[in-house]
């Protein structure tokens, strides 16, 4: 079985290839972003967990024994898997080649029609676009709700793998990065000159020929909690965007009860839960 896959590496990536249709069963490539960002090599591993199921665990096995002698090699400080929940019978052998759970995702993707959904508006503030005035209530809202709030826990705050200085640097580059990005649709809810919260979605270009938005966070002052700020923030967006119809991507954390009822109660169409790993390079 081993014998009858390719295998194709270049100085920074591997990839291992079903020749029967050119898919790959297994890439690993070099974050860019984060590389630079953190100053360590991050790399992510991309697994087709359709192939992966139909595959022994021996397999398997050898695969990832070849992929980590690479990923050693060439120094890759932290490896990156999010592996789709139907490969759930791998994870063991994931865990005894060093990964371990760090996060996790669950996606809903719904298509959007303007003529049918409900419009809001807020009771409270004023909603528009976020401008660079609001930057530093955004990025005090960003320290309340993620940074500082030890109910909030992400891969980017687990302190195996990164310092609180470097988690706390990730969060506040990650937003002012969007309020600056002609992809990213930007929204805060003001009252008075006082950003109350905030709320980003991103282009992302096509999903089953029509346009998609992908929720990237959303934020609202602790003494504003409870009163749907974000509902009222996602229907500003939603109108806001240019098509009559459109996919919206909402991804959370299996942890937040809150917004995965939220979704169920507005008939959001789940798409796949994913599991997050992390492997240390090896010493």
């Amino acid at each position: 079985m081993t014998a009858s896959f390719i295998i194709r590496t270049d100085e920074d990536s591997y990839c291992i290839i079903d020749p029967q249709n050119e898919n790959a069963l297994l890439t690993l490539k070099v974050n860019e972003w984060e590389t630079n960002f953190f100053k360590k090599k991050v790399g992510k591993l991309i697994i087709d967990s359709n192939i992966l199921k139909s595959l022994t665990e021996e397999t398997v096995n050898d695969f990832l024994n070849r992929m980590i002698f690479f990923a050693d090699e060439n120094h890759y400080n932290i490896i990156e898997l999010q592996l789709d929940i139907q490969a759930l019978q791998f994870v063991p052998l994931f865990e005894n080649k060093g990964f371990r759970l760090v996060d996790t995702r669950i996606t809903f993707i719904t298509l959007i029609d303007k003529k049918q959904i409900e419009r809001y508006s807020s009771p409270i503030g004023e909603i528009g676009f976020a401008t660079k005035n609001d930057l530093e209530d955004i990025l005090d809202l960003t320290r309340q709700s993620f940074v500082y709030n030890p109910a909030f826990f992400s891969r980017y705050k687990n302190k195996n793998f990164f310092t609180k200085e470097e988690s706390e640097r990730f969060y506040l580059a990650w937003i002012t990065n969007h309020i600056e990005d002609s992809d990213s649709w930007f929204v805060v809810i003001r009252k008075g000159q006082k950003v109350l919260g905030y709320f980003i979605y991103k282009d992302a270009g096509l999903y089953k020929d029509e346009k998609i938005y992908k929720g990237i966070l959303t934020a609202v002052a602790p003494e504003y909690r409870g009163h749907k700020l974000h509902i009222f923030m996602q229907s500003y967006l939603y109108n806001q965007f240019p098509e009559d119809q459109f996919y919206i991507d909402s991804t959370t954390q299996l942890t937040n009860y809150a917004t995965i009822k939220s979704h169920i109660r507005s008939q959001k169409n789940l798409s796949c839960i994913k599991l997050n790993f992390y492997r240390l390079e090896s010493r």
